[in-house]
């Protein structure tokens, strides 16, 4: 298990083309802290799953949790991911946070070097083929737990978070992403590896 300056190494010395780099994890593992250090480090480009959560008020009727999960916008991230893979660039309307709205303005990413691709399951089975690096964060539960606490504190999402989220996140995690990954990173809770 990697530490992320052991990481950063690692990849300033990847011996293939690298064009598109997942990051997943448990969410809150660190998986955007990672994300957003290799994109300082080396120029990469972020395209976030949490851009597409779905607003509440468009969940389907009686939803439970459920892999792929039923309150994304899952098809719109796939079809992201794939159009990067293929063009090099994609657009989307990201999720605005405070309103939980989709937001009327595109976002936008075009390939200039890599692009990172980071979010809780995009290591699933039908994208895992279309990366060129594939990063798992390692964390401990009761640390991700705490620090959704410390974020949130009992919110609107709070208890979609244990009886919705977190049960998605398990029945995803039964398909076993780490073994998709080729580099283990230690996240929230971990200690590193003392070599690499």
């Amino acid at each position: 298990m990697l530490s992320s300056a052991q990481l950063e190494e690692v990849l300033a010395g990847w011996d293939r083309p690298v064009a598109l780099v997942a990051i997943d994890g448990l969410p809150l593992s660190g998986k955007s802290t990672l994300a957003e250090r290799l994109s300082a480090r080396f120029g990469w480009a972020i395209l976030a799953f949490d851009d597409f959560f779905l607003p509440p008020e468009m969940w389907p009727p009686a939803i439970s949790p459920a892999f792929p999960f039923p309150f994304f916008r899952v098809t719109e991230f796939r079809e992201a991911v794939r159009a990067l893979r293929a063009v090099g660039r994609c657009s989307w309307n990201p999720i605005d946070w405070p309103t939980l709205t989709i937001a009327q303005r595109q976002a936008k990413v075009e390939a200039r070097g890599a692009v990172i691709v980071e979010g809780c399951s995009v290591l699933d089975p039908v994208l895992a083929p279309l990366y060129d690096v594939r990063l798992f964060v390692e964390s401990d539960r009761d640390s991700v737990a705490k620090a959704q606490h410390a974020r949130d504190g009992e919110n609107v999402l709070s208890d979609d978070w244990r009886k919705l989220f977190m049960p998605s996140v398990d029945a995803y995690m039964k398909t076993d992403p780490q073994s998709r990954s080729d580099l283990v990173v230690a996240g929230r809770g971990v200690v590193a590896s003392p070599t690499a």
